[in-house]
């Protein structure tokens, strides 16, 4: 075939419809590993047969059955030592389908990174791209097409590993409304970063048309770049279970003029498209000559801001403990999903009457099923009038829930959270019917999103009322300190401004602790977690609980008890002895009560045994 770049000049070309949808489709699997499908001969003959499918109805490029082909992505189906077989596999199906007729585009899709964003270096993200752009070259793309990107630091490493191919580069935004992309980004953001690496195309794909047309007009002011579009077959519908996409290929008919007319020299389709829709685009562009070159201005307005007047910040309840109260005592409630939440309630007035300064709720501790935090909060705060703090995990929810349900937790009077990353639901008793949610991905991202909400705005950029939080974080000093420092740093930076960490045991961790945490000069409450039995302690020191390390003289003390009643009075000395040791060298202590009966009836008597609650202060 003819160059693609000398191609693109003389007349505008059409890419195919979507690939994983219509694999699914077709198939009717929609739980395996759809890139897995070019090494499986059951499966490759359909992924040939969709490839001609779009070379027949007149597509110009095709795209490689790649999108999610990259280490990351094929790790979570075991498949991590096939990134290369599977990219070069895909880029040999597409070329034979192509039979020289259409140009094939190596597809290279998000990482969509395990753990977090922050877990994983930039560098480290450039080798895992290279790798699938290897496997793609090997095979024999006649270019790349990097698409659905929202992250610019994942963007940035694709683009620095295709430095080192001599291959057409396009790049591809997704997820974009109102200019911007889910992670906040303007689209003109974005291009101008793109351009600094020498990208051949830019564009964007996987939102509906009327998006899309709306985001090319932006992109068309900022770069003389030919552009490309994308859209899906309108905007994903659920209908009993399944996702579907609902617009009829005609509509595409007009939209291609329309995209056409906009500068556009390269349509196609995302989610939901199939054969028939390319056809409609690709009758459209059989009569439509190639785009007249755009001059671009050098001065462009890169983002609109608005100017909003300065507020007075409220001071959280929260915020004033801290501030006033020399030693601090918070208490962590978790309400029994089997018993009478009147319980719970009665439980939080006799420890307010014991002088606890602050209680906190959990999220779903242990990826078990229990009251919901938010609800838990407000009516413990309510009954008690003792600041409440409420824990919330990244990785239960989805970015729109979770912005949703922190608005809804300051109209409740909820002031301070504890941003956590959340435990794995393979931990608790849902494993096999629960999934984590990605789009936080980790506690400092959560800690970005309270911060925003501070200021007014949504995590996309768009305003919203101003919160009043007072954001805290976890730390776990029983870890390797120095990746846990660097992950904290990260932290502050997000806007934490108090700490709670695991539960510690040994005096001489908490000097260690000290010493680590000097310099960021925050708050620290010292976990406290009295142990019951030894099977209690031999559990935690299993490993059993993310984060908990027992000591072994803990263990060893409890390995010659002899009683239930006498493992219980232990866990309380214990508890007590540490309290009293550590009380001149800590800030204060975040007690979680014990795995027994009366567990709170426990926690009053450590307070008084310790005499830690015998402090006059008002707040």
């Amino acid at each position: 075939m003819a160059n693609f770049l000398n191609a693109l000049k003389e007349r505008v070309l059409v890419a195919d419809g979507a690939i994983g949808t219509r694999l699914q489709a077709l198939t009717g699997n929609t739980q395996s590993c759809i890139d897995g499908f070019n090494l499986d001969s059951s499966y490759a003959e359909i992924v040939s047969l969709v490839h001609r499918s779009y070379v027949e109805a007149g597509a110009d490029i095709i795209l490689t059955n790649t999108y999610g082909a990259n280490a990351f992505k094929l790790d979570r189906y075991a498949r991590k030592n096939q990134v290369l077989a599977i990219n070069e596999e895909g880029a040999r199906l597409a070329r034979r389908a192509s039979q020289n007729m259409a140009f094939v585009a190596g597809s290279v899709g998000p990482l969509e990174r395990p753990g977090g964003a922050e877990d994983h270096a930039e560098e480290a993200l450039v080798k895992v791209f290279a790798e699938q752009l290897r496997g793609l070259a090997n095979g024999g793309v006649d270019l790349f097409l990097f698409e659905t990107f929202q992250d610019p630091v994942e963007s940035r490493a694709a683009l620095t590993a295709a430095q080192e191919f001599d291959l057409p580069v396009i790049f591809s935004l997704g997820g974009v409304t109102n200019g911007r992309t889910s992670l906040g980004s303007t689209v003109e953001e974005f291009v101008v970063m793109a351009c600094k690496f020498g990208v051949d195309v830019v564009g964007v794909n996987c939102r509906g048309a009327f998006d899309i047309l709306e985001s090319v007009e932006r992109i068309s002011q900022t770069t003389s770049l030919p552009l490309v579009a994308m859209p899906n077959a309108g905007s994903p519908e659920i209908d009993r279970g399944r996702v579907t996409y609902r617009a009829e290929p005609h509509f595409f008919r007009d939209y291609a003029k329309r995209l056409f007319e906009a500068g556009v020299s390269i349509v196609g389709g995302c989610c939901g498209t199939g054969p028939e829709h390319v056809r409609q685009m690709a009758e459209v562009a059989a009569n439509t000559p190639a785009p007249a070159p755009r001059s671009v201005s050098d001065v462009r307005v890169i983002s609109h801001s608005t100017v909003i007047e300065p507020e007075e910040r409220q001071v959280s309840p929260v915020e004033e403990v801290f501030k006033e109260v020399p030693f601090i005592i918070s208490v962590e409630m978790r309400p029994a999903r089997s018993a009478p939440f009147q319980d719970f309630l009665e439980a939080g007035r006799t420890l307010a009457r014991q002088g606890v300064h602050l209680f906190d709720v959990p999220d779903n501790a242990g990826a078990k099923v229990t009251t919901d935090a938010m609800v838990s909060a407000f009516r413990l705060q309510q009954e008690t009038h003792i600041p409440t703090i409420m824990h919330l995990s990244a990785s239960h929810r989805n970015l729109i829930s979770t912005q949703s349900y922190l608005l809804g937790c300051s109209e409740c009077g909820i002031s301070s959270v504890l941003a956590i990353t959340g435990d794995h639901p393979n931990v608790g008793d849902h494993d096999k019917y629960a999934s984590r949610v990605n789009d936080l991905k980790s506690s400092v991202n959560l800690l970005k999103l309270i911060n925003n909400l501070n200021k007014g705005k949504l995590f996309n950029g768009a305003s919203c009322q101003r919160t009043s939080f007072f954001p805290g974080a976890g730390f776990n000093p029983m870890r390797k300190l120095t990746p846990q420092l660097k992950w904290l740093e990260k932290k502050v930076e997000a806007g934490a401004k108090f700490l709670y960490t695991q539960p510690l045991y040994d005096v001489a961790d908490v000097e260690r602790l000290n010493k680590a945490l000097k310099p960021f000069g925050l708050p620290v409450l010292v976990g406290i977690l009295p142990l019951s039995s030894r099977r209690n302690a031999e559990f935690f020191a299993a490993g059993k609980i993310p984060g908990v390390i027992i000591p072994d003289h803990v263990v060893e003390r409890f390995r010659k008890v002899e009683s239930k009643e006498e493992g219980v009075e232990l866990g309380v000395q214990l508890a007590v002895e540490f309290l009293q040791a550590a009380h001149d060298m800590i800030d204060g202590c975040y007690l979680i009560p014990p795995f027994t009966k009366n567990k709170y009836d426990r926690v009053a008597e450590i307070l008084e045994r310790s005499g830690v609650n015998r402090q006059e202060v008002n707040v």
